[in-house]
């Protein structure tokens, strides 16, 4: 987990990765986010448990927005490979402590919004009160006065494809992929965006973490040093799929050769003076092969 989350804070922590996420999945309107109008912020903040005791905690990734020389707001991003029945306290505490880290005379807003890389849809709750009727489920917050709070969470493999065509390559590849491997694995995958990526280092490192190893990673990183070299690439996600079944039947062949070969040559033996590596030898086959005939005959794999 603390991979996922350092390879999350790198691709962030790239200003015009943070400004088009930023304009593309959470502005509502008013001025465009501008990759030169952010300044890193501390991620630290500190709140007291129950027991009164104080605790430091740091959110991935917060930029200051500033604009015409003034702090307009304190932006953060919180990426989530789980859900976290508690975010809204969290996301509650990362703001207002940016917020109360200012003098009244420099004050200015916060938003701390979540990015969610699962599977499913987010379960838990959005709301301060939707919190709250579920630990209380007979009483009702706002009957009591209480002030909701309501946090933006991304799902980032749920996202429509007129959004994540407004992303930069690496965050559309990124979604895009997200959306193929959970959602839908007919949508279309411009894969010749592997080619265009701005920080290909950190985008390959958190889609291998994310995607757990698939191979998918490793033919995205093979399509970008490729289009370095101005070979030609694939450019579809169908085109991929449709490749990497060659490659598995292909696969499938040689075990079943093997397999034919293995099962040929213990009957053979059976009934023969000659022993098993002397019959594998005359198969001509290539010295791989025939080490793995001879680890089959190791370890008594039946025929």
């Amino acid at each position: 987990m603390a991979e996922k989350d350092i390879a999350e804070k790198d691709l962030f922590r790239w200003n015009d990765v943070f400004a088009n996420a930023w304009n593309v999945l959470v502005r509502k309107g008013g001025p465009l986010m501008k990759e030169e109008d952010l300044l890193e912020e501390d991620t630290a903040s500190s709140h007291s448990d129950r027991k009164g005791e104080l605790h430091e905690r740091r959110s991935d990734v917060r930029k200051l927005w500033v604009q015409n020389g003034i702090v307009v707001l304190s932006a953060g991003i919180e990426n989530q490979t789980a859900e976290d029945p508690e975010m809204i306290l969290r996301v509650m505490r990362y703001d207002l402590n940016h917020m109360e880290s200012r003098s009244s005379e420099s004050l200015h807003g916060a938003k701390t919004v979540v990015f969610y890389y699962g599977c499913e849809r987010w379960k838990g709750p959005k709301t301060l009160h939707e919190l709250l009727r579920k630990v209380h489920p007979d009483h009702d917050p706002a009957e009591a006065g209480i002030v909701d709070y309501e946090i933006t969470v991304i799902e980032m493999a749920f996202l429509e494809q007129e959004v994540r065509d407004q992303l930069i390559p690496d965050l559309r590849l990124l979604t895009s992929l997200l959306h193929a491997l959970y959602v839908d694995e007919n949508v279309y995958v411009d894969l010749a965006d592997a080619g265009r990526l701005r920080h290909p280092q950190d985008t390959v490192q958190l889609m291998s973490l994310l995607f757990d190893g698939d191979s998918v990673v490793k033919d995205v990183y093979e399509i970008y040093n490729k289009s370095r070299k101005g070979e030609q690439i694939m450019t579809t996600w169908k085109e991929l799929l449709e490749r990497r079944l060659d490659e598995r039947f292909e696969e499938r062949q040689m075990e079943r050769d093997l397999e034919a070969a293995y099962k040929f040559a213990s009957n053979l033996e059976d009934t023969s003076e000659m022993s098993f590596e002397h019959i594998i030898k005359g198969f001509g086959v290539s010295e791989s092969d025939r080490q793995i005939l001879l680890e089959m005959k190791r370890n008594g794999v039946p025929y």
